[in-house]
């Protein structure tokens, strides 16, 4: 059964799984920005979401620092953000 993202912040709208909102938000980032920046972003949320999937009771996975230099280079896109807010990060 797919979760709709949207029932944790509004009332009355149509659901949204938490896969259809990332993808599209991806789709999102895949649009804006060049190639080979797309790619290195699309890179970089598959490590942090593998390292996740790979070792879900490891709290340092969970947790990105906004400071740190991959997550506001690479991941800057407006959109990547949404991607792993949908996700769980703040």
């Amino acid at each position: 059964q797919d979760v709709c993202i949207r029932h944790r912040f509004e009332e009355d709208h149509a659901c949204v799984s938490v896969e259809a909102a990332v993808s599209k938000a991806l789709s999102q980032v895949r649009a804006a920005m060049p190639r080979d920046e797309f790619a290195e972003a699309h890179r970089t949320l598959q490590k942090i979401f593998g390292n996740i999937v790979g070792d879900p009771g490891n709290e340092k996975f969970r947790t990105l620092k906004k400071s740190n230099a991959v997550v506001s280079q690479k991941l800057r896109h407006p959109a990547c953000v949404e991607a792993l807010k949908l996700c769980g990060f703040a």
